[in-house]
C-alpha cells in the first residue's frame, strides 16, 4: 500500500509539473491537460494533483468547469491560492477573495468525498509586501472555508 502511495504521488507531481511546462513553456491551456486525465480510464494508477489557479490562469473556468472534467477519486491533492487575470497576468491575492469559486469548490470536494490535503500556496505577496501576514490571512480565510457547512453544488457533475 505505500509503495503505492508512493507511485501514485510520483505520478501526480509529474502530472502537476507537466501541466505547467505545458501551460507555461508550450501555451498548451489547462483544459488539455484536464481532458487528457480525465479520459484516462485505461491507466491502473492515474491520480491528479488539482490546483484551480493554474487552472484559471491558463484560460480554463476552473470551477465547476475544469473540476468537472476531472474523476473525483484520482485527486490526491489540491493547491489553494486565489487570482484573477488581467491580459495573460495573474494578480494573486487573498485565498477565497478573487476569482476562483472556492466555497464551491470545497463544497464540490467534499460532496465528492475527497479526504485529501489542502495545500496553501501564497502566490500573493501581501499587504505592503509581508508575505508571512500574507501566509496568515490566506491560512485564516482557507480555515473558514473547510469549516463552513456547504450546501450541496449545483450540477457540478
Amino acid at each position: 500500500m505505500a509503495t503505492e502511495r508512493l507511485r501514485a504521488t510520483r505520478i501526480a507531481l509529474l502530472i502537476t509539473a507537466l501541466a505547467v511546462l505545458a501551460t507555461g513553456a508550450l501555451g498548451i491551456s489547462a483544459p488539455i491537460i484536464t481532458t487528457t486525465a480525465a479520459h484516462a480510464e485505461d491507466i491502473t494508477l492515474c491520480w491528479a494533483a488539482w490546483d484551480p489557479a493554474n487552472a484559471l490562469v491558463a484560460g480554463e473556468n476552473p470551477f465547476p468547469d475544469g473540476y468537472r472534467r476531472l474523476p473525483p477519486d484520482r485527486i490526491v491533492h489540491v493547491h489553494a491560492k486565489d487570482c484573477h487575470v488581467q491580459g495573460y497576468t495573474p494578480e494573486w491575492g487573498p485565498l477565497g477573495t478573487l476569482a476562483i469559486d472556492w466555497k464551491g469548490q470545497i463544497s464540490a470536494l467534499r460532496h465528492d468525498g475527497y479526504q485529501g490535503h489542502v495545500s496553501l500556496e501564497t502566490h500573493w505577496p501581501g499587504p505592503r509586501g509581508n508575505k508571512l501576514e500574507a501566509s496568515r490571512i490566506c491560512g485564516w480565510n482557507l480555515r473558514g472555508l473547510t469549516s463552513l457547512e456547504h450546501d450541496p453544488p449545483k450540477s457540478h457533475r
